[in-house]
């Protein structure tokens, strides 16, 4: 029983996945609010930039989203630590959980949508 509490409290708590989770908010608040005003006019960005505006601001937005993406990576792939003297490859040690990888695709796919909505938004067909 001794050995069981040792090896779960070794693993790492689901803290991270859940700063993660708390980090790609604005970006999810950002790309909902367009959606929605897109869809139906509903504008939500008015209110909440005269409130607290600095959470629509791009180094919140794209900084959250790319700490949020560290965090959860460097929780579930660890590179070793040990090396030999012998050998040019270094192990990837992958821990199996389903919180990290998924904020990860989070982030990754709030990104994606943030990326793709700026270049489709500024790009021009110049005729020659």
């Amino acid at each position: 029983m001794n050995k069981i509490r040792t090896e779960i409290s070794n693993e790492k708590p689901y803290w991270t996945a859940l700063i993660g989770f708390i980090l790609c908010i604005p970006a999810f608040y950002l790309i909902t609010t367009g959606i929605l005003f897109s869809l139906s006019g509903l504008n939500l960005i008015d209110p909440v930039q005269n409130t607290i505006g600095f959470i629509l601001h791009p180094v919140v937005i794209l900084g959250g989203l790319g700490l949020a993406f560290m965090i959860n990576l460097f929780a579930v792939v660890r590179p070793s630590l040990h090396s030999d003297q012998s050998s040019l490859v270094k192990p990837i040690f992958y821990k199996d959980r389903i919180r990290n990888p998924l904020i990860i695709c989070i982030c990754l796919a709030l990104l994606a949508a943030i990326l793709l909505y700026g270049i489709v938004e500024n790009y021009e067909i110049i005729p020659r």
